[in-house]
C-alpha cells in the first residue's frame, strides 16, 4: 500500500510524521499549548516535594503532618484533574519530558488518588526511581490495588510503619492485612489507639490479635474510643482487658469531659474507677446530664472546681444544679471569671445566692485589673437594692432541683 505522504512536498511530510516533527520543535523555545497549565508549578510544589522526601525517612509522626500532605497536593491536583480529563495518559511521558522536575510528584499525586490506569502504563524503572514512600500513600486512602500493583509488580520498597498506621486510622482492614501479609514493617505501637479513636473496631481487633499490643497501649486505645464516644471498640477491649485492668481513673474521666453518657454508664457498669475529676471535668463541659448521672450513681463528687469552671464557661444550668445538690460551692475565682468573661445571668446568681463569695473583693481585684466591662456589671448587680436581702435568703439552703 503507497503512502499517502508519497505524493505531498518533504516539507509536509515532515509536518505530517509525529516523530520527525517532535525533533524539529525540541529546538524551539517554548512550551506545549497543554502543557502551559504546568509552568509555575515547580515553585508552587518545593514544599510538597521536601515534605514527601522529609516523610520517606521520619515518617508523619503528627496528624498536623497528614494535613499538610494533603493541602500539598492541592494545587497540583486542581492542574492534572482537568489536564488528565482532557489529554488521558497519551501526553504524560511528554509532560515528564517538559517538566522533569515535576515527574516524581505527578506519579505519587497519581498513588495519592488511586490511578491505577496512569500508573499502569508508566515504565517500571521510571516508578521504581521515585524517592518517596508510595506504598505509605497508596495505604492511606486505602488504594489495595494500586499497593498491590506497587508491591508486586513494581517492587517498590516506599513503605514505613505509617503505611499501615495510616490504614488503621482510616479503618482500611484490606490494607492493614495486606501489608501484614506482603510486609515486614509493621505498625507502631499506637497504631491500635489510632484505629480506636475513630472507631474501627475490625481493625482493633485484628492489631490486637496479631500485634499483640501492651497493656498500657490497650488502655490509651481505651481512653481514645471512650473520649471519641466509639461504644463498639470500647467493648471490644474492656472484654480482653480483663477484671484486673480496670483501675485505670482517666478512662470514664475521658468519658465525662467530652459528655458521652453511654460511654460513662457502660464503664461504671464494667467497674472502671474514677475520681471528683470525672464531675468536675463534666461541669466544666456543660454536661448536666452527666453531672447528674455521677452524682445519683457514684461516690467520688466534685470539688469547687465543678462550680468555678462551669462558671467561667457561662454555664448557668450547672451552676444552679451544683449549687442546689451539692455542697462544694466555688471560690472567688468562679465569680471573677463569670464577671471577666460577661456572663452576667452566672455572676447575678453567684452574688445572689453563694455566700462564700465575696463580691465586694472580687470587685476590687477587677478594678485593679482595669477589667471595666467586669467593674460596671458587678456594680450594677451589687447596688440593686434587694441584694442584701437576697444574700441573707441563700444562707439557708434551697430545696430547690435545677433541671
Amino acid at each position: 500500500m503507497r503512502s499517502p505522504l508519497l505524493n505531498v512536498s518533504p516539507m509536509l511530510a515532515v509536518l505530517f510524521t509525529q516523530g520527525l516533527f517532535d525533533a524539529v520543535v525540541a529546538y524551539q523555545n517554548g512550551i506545549y499549548l497543554d502543557l502551559r497549565p504546568f509552568v509555575g508549578l515547580t515553585d508552587a510544589l518545593g514544599p510538597l516535594g521536601d515534605l514527601l522526601k522529609r516523610t520517606a525517612s521520619e515518617g508523619i509522626d503528627h496528624w498536623d503532618g497528614i494535613t499538610i500532605v494533603t493541602e500539598s497536593f492541592a494545587p497540583l491536583g486542581q492542574v492534572m484533574s482537568g489536564w488528565y480529563e482532557a489529554n488521558g495518559s497519551a501526553r504524560m511521558l511528554k509532560l515528564f519530558a517538559c517538566f522533569p522536575q515535576l515527574r516524581d510528584l505527578v506519579i505519587a499525586h497519581a498513588v495519592f488518588n488511586g490511578n491505577l490506569p496512569l500508573l499502569s502504563l508508566l515504565p517500571l524503572e521510571i516508578l521504581r526511581a521515585v524517592p518517596y514512600t508510595l506504598l505509605d500513600l497508596a495505604s492511606w486512602d486505602g488504594h489495595l490495588n494500586v499497593l498491590e500493583f506497587l508491591h508486586s509488580v513494581v517492587g517498590h520498597e516506599g513503605c514505613t510503619t505509617w503505611g499501615m498506621n495510616l490504614a488503621a486510622r482510616y479503618g482500611h482492614l484490606d490494607v492493614v492485612r495486606y501489608l501484614h501479609e506482603r510486609r515486614s514493617e509493621g505498625c507502631s505501637d499506637w497504631a491500635v489507639v489510632f484505629a480506636a479513636e475513630n472507631g474501627h473496631v475490625e481493625v482493633v481487633k485484628f492489631l490486637h490479635n496479631y500485634f499483640d499490643p501492651s497493656t498500657v497501649l490497650v488502655n490509651a486505645a481505651l481512653k481514645s474510643a471512650a473520649g471519641n464516644n466509639r461504644l463498639a471498640v470500647a467493648t471490644y477491649i474492656i472484654q480482653v482487658l480483663g477484671n484486673d485492668e480496670r483501675n485505670s481513673t482517666d478512662v470514664i474521666e475521658e468519658a465525662a469531659r467530652k459528655g458521652h453518657l453511654e460511654m460513662v454508664q457502660l464503664l461504671h457498669l464494667n467497674s472502671f474507677a474514677c475520681t471528683t475529676k470525672a464531675m468536675d471535668d463534666a461541669a466544666v463541659g456543660g454536661h448536666l446530664e452527666v453531672v447528674q448521672w455521677l452524682h445519683s450513681h457514684r461516690t467520688e463528687g466534685c470539688t469547687t472546681r465543678a462550680m468555678n469552671w462551669a462558671a467561667s464557661n457561662g454555664h448557668l444550668k450547672i451552676v444552679q444544679w451544683l449549687h442546689a445538690n451539692r455542697q462544694e460551692g466555688c471560690t472567688n475565682w468562679g465569680l471573677e471569671r463569670a464577671a471577666t468573661l460577661g456572663h452576667r445571668d452566672v455572676v447575678e446568681f453567684l452574688v445572689t445566692h453563694r455566700h462564700e463569695v465575696d463580691a465586694k473583693v472580687v470587685l476590687e481585684r477587677v478594678k485593679l485589673e482595669y477589667r471595666y466591662d467586669a467593674v460596671a456589671m458587678l456594680e450594677s448587680i451589687m447596688d440593686k437594692p434587694s441584694l442584701e436581702n437576697r444574700q441573707r435568703d441563700s444562707n439557708t439552703r434551697q430545696n430547690v432541683s435545677y433541671a
